[in-house]
């Protein structure tokens, strides 16, 4: 049979110190993972907003883009009226054509 050690003081004195040093590693790490957490949500959050922000400022130049493209077919069919409606007649005679064979 084994033979059981009995605790001495100075056992106990280690046991408790090593259990306090748990402790403050316990607490180190709770507190580095509010603090990580904390810092990815604000970092989440200020990428959110750049997104954001960036997505804006692409939908506005689009719509500008495409206001200015809008006149300039408007300017394009006033100044060429007949070859405009042409054009466009063509053009739906192409896509009925190949709209057509799709459905076939």
């Amino acid at each position: 049979m084994s033979k059981v050690e009995t605790p001495t003081p100075r056992h106990e004195h280690q046991h408790q110190h090593e259990m306090a040093e748990i402790r403050e590693d316990l607490d180190a790490l709770r507190h580095n993972v509010v603090s990580l957490t904390r810092h990815v949500k604000a970092e989440g959050s200020a990428q959110a907003e750049d997104f954001k922000v960036a997505a804006l400022e692409r939908f506005a130049a689009m719509r500008d883009t495409g206001k200015e493209q809008l006149k300039s077919a408007e300017q394009r069919v006033k100044a060429r009226p007949v070859q405009s409606v042409a054009v466009a007649f063509a053009a739906g005679v192409v896509a009925s054509y190949l709209l057509g064979r799709r459905s076939s």
